[in-house]
């Protein structure tokens, strides 16, 4: 079942099939995706695109995903977006290193597809409540705290949901 909102994604992995498949999926679900397939060609797209989600290999051949989520996170472009790790590490250590490295979610490979659904849906629907919230103070006559609440999700903004 397709979700009801779509988001702009970006899907790095060096494993080309891997990245393919994933990409397809939510292709199939309604998103748009981009691919990349090393951390360089990643900043670049970042820098350039508008995107809502973006999933990281952390085994990448030039720097690894942790690298990369600090880069990414560095970027304007970037920082409010949903930044979920995906790896074949599932060791405590490996999750604190990707929420201190700036990753919302994390994801064990293979991927399970209702999971990262109802991640992407999660997220979505706190991105609208937050809108709801700023169009309540807008219709109070209260611009300051509509304009405050609408600098927390422009439009694709993340929510403060943290590496579970």
């Amino acid at each position: 079942m397709p979700t009801r909102s779509a988001h702009r994604i970006m899907v790095v992995d060096d494993n080309v099939d891997a990245a393919e498949s994933l990409a397809m999926m939510l292709e199939l679900d309604g998103h748009s995706v981009i691919r990349a397939h090393d951390g360089a060609a990643a900043i670049a797209i970042a820098g350039s695109e508008r995107l809502s989600v973006m999933l990281l290999d952390i085994g990448l051949p030039d720097i690894d995903g942790y690298e990369l989520a600090r880069r990414l996170r560095a970027l304007p472009e970037v920082d409010n977006a949903l930044l979920i790790a995906v790896t074949g590490h599932g060791q405590a250590e490996d999750r604190r290193r990707a929420e201190d490295a700036g990753f919302d979610r994390y994801l064990m490979k293979a991927v399970e597809f209702e999971s990262l659904r109802s991640i992407l849906q999660e997220d979505r629907e706190n991105a609208d409540a937050l809108a709801g919230l700023a169009a309540c103070y807008f219709g109070t006559g209260d611009f300051e705290r509509a304009k405050a609440t609408l600098a927390l999700v422009p439009l694709d903004k993340r929510t403060t949901s943290r590496i579970q």
